[in-house]
């Protein structure tokens, strides 16, 4: 391991540890708890190995901070390029409980692409409404499945000494934005009213005959009465 890789390890190192002693001295005040998970990495296939700590706010929009555990090795090399000159990809993991259990959420880009990258990377958390981690989005500069497609690493083309010992890597945090949110009781009120609607709809009008046609049964009713009062001698009349 070189000199400059030895000095970038260092100053990452030093810049995470300045920012989380900040961070948690005003943590109660303004953001918060700091959360802090275990990124892994698949350098083998079927055995994930640690790579570094994402730190971010529980509260914070998109505040997170990654460094790396520790540089790469000759081994850990090495089994990169296997990777990239089987065309395979490269899997990451981050590592959250739920309770006791242990879960983790999973991200890849294809080996060769990240070799070609100098390392450089994208790491994304993405968070539901609750706070709670749900994904990993892991993607690279300029990188897509045409690049994939003409992206070729040769056997014994690459060798450790040729690439860097550390990961260059952005972080982020990824939380849904909430919309506006409804007229809860104007809209309770509605569908009150229309549940009404329909009810009386379904069961019919139901009052007495009566009383659904009245306004026709009074009109004769007057009439005959008053036809009535107007004659009260025509029933007898003829007689001597």
């Amino acid at each position: 391991m070189g000199l400059k890789d030895i000095i970038t390890f260092a100053f990452a190192t030093i810049l995470f540890l300045i920012y989380s002693t900040a961070a948690q001295s005003i943590n109660d005040d303004e953001f918060g708890q700091v959360l802090q998970f275990t990124l892994e990495h698949e350098l083998v296939k079927g055995k994930f190995t640690k790579r570094g700590i994402l730190s971010v706010h529980s509260y914070s929009s998109e505040h997170v901070l990654y460094r790396d555990e520790a540089p790469l090795t000759d081994e850990d090399l090495l089994s990169l390029i296997k990777l990239a000159e089987a065309r395979d990809i490269y899997r990451a993991r981050v590592l959250f409980k739920v309770g006791n259990k242990a879960e983790y959420v999973y991200g890849f880009v294809y080996a060769c692409d990240l070799l070609h990258s100098g390392l450089r990377d994208n790491l994304t958390l993405a968070f539901n409404s609750h706070g709670s981690l749900v994904g990993l989005h892991l993607s690279l500069t300029d990188s897509s499945k045409a690049a994939f497609e003409s992206c070729t690493v040769k056997s014994g083309h690459l060798s450790p000494a040729s690439l860097p010992r550390v990961f260059i890597s952005h972080a982020a945090a990824l939380r849904p934005v909430q919309g506006p949110a409804p007229e809860t009781q104007i809209y309770i009120a509605r569908v009150e009213e229309e549940k009404k609607r329909k009810h009386e709809a379904e069961q019919g009008d139901n009052r007495p005959l009566v009383m659904k046609y009245w306004m026709y049964i009074v009109p004769v009713v007057l009439v005959f009465m008053v036809m009535s009062a107007q004659d009260p001698n025509a029933q007898g009349g003829g007689g001597s």
